[in-house]
């Protein structure tokens, strides 16, 4: 593979440039490939129609965990809060060193957001209040610090 070099010295491509070997150099590249077993759904969730999945990929010191998982959420009111997935530990969730989070329409195109709780779970935050089962895909990833 050859050298990746940023040329432009201002904002965040310096900052990038400064830390690039410090990043990436010398660091070992771990890829899980997507894992299905471990993810477990609480509270009243279950799982929706596909499958649900995560990966998590290190190059050196950084780490991204990707997710795609398809989750049936029970009634809630608006304005509620819950906690929907239990990730495993192997989803890789260091609860002081990473955010996430997004935004999904329902089967019912009701709005809810999601984000990571503590204890590698996910929670959704619902914008309009609905009264029976809404599916919903929590897609996307969290970028973090590798120990």
């Amino acid at each position: 593979m050859g050298q990746i070099q940023l040329t432009k010295e201002s904002g965040w491509e310096k900052i990038i440039n400064d830390n690039f070997t410090e990043i990436f150099g010398g660091g070992k590249y771990s890829d899980t490939g997507w894992v299905t077993a471990g993810i477990t759904f609480i509270n009243g969730a279950s799982k929706g129609d596909g499958t649900p999945k995560f990966r998590t990929i290190t190059q050196g010191k950084l780490g991204m965990t990707f997710l795609s998982i398809p989750v049936i959420v029970p009634p809630l009111s608006a304005g509620a809060v819950s906690n929907v997935v239990q990730l495993p530990d192997t989803a890789q969730v260091p609860n002081a060193e990473s955010d996430f989070g997004g935004y999904s329409r329902t089967g019912q195109n009701k709005m809810m957001i999601w984000g990571r709780s503590a204890n590698s779970q996910l929670f959704v935050n619902c914008i309009d209040a609905w009264t029976t089962n809404n599916q919903m895909e929590i897609n996307g990833f969290f970028i973090f610090t590798v120990k």
